[in-house]
């Protein structure tokens, strides 16, 4: 297991970091999660095919990582993210709507 940070967008508060830490708490081969709400850090220990999990976890949960490429504060990175987690919080409205 190596030691790992991911920097996501949308952690604002305590209730997020809850979340995140839940979620990626059930995830097996992920452990010591931890989250710090100012620095928009999620801390875990995890082996490779874990790690890209909990990457994927996060970005269902509506907390997208960030770039780490040049590009990271680009206007089109940001928009990405921000449509991305839209998308996760409108889907299923959404979807249970037309069930109606």
């Amino acid at each position: 297991m190596v030691g790992r940070t991911v920097i996501v967008y949308n952690l604002k508060c305590g209730g997020c970091a809850n979340t995140i830490r839940e979620s990626l708490g059930q995830v097996k081969g992920v452990s010591n999660v931890s989250v710090d709400a100012v620095q928009s850090a999620v801390r875990f220990d995890a082996n490779d095919f874990a790690y890209n999990y909990a990457r994927l976890k996060l970005d269902e949960l509506g907390y997208p990582e960030r770039c780490t490429e040049p590009d990271t504060h680009s206007d089109v990175a940001i928009s990405k993210s921000c449509a991305n987690s839209v998308q996760h919080r409108i889907a299923p409205k959404a979807s249970h709507a037309l069930q109606l």
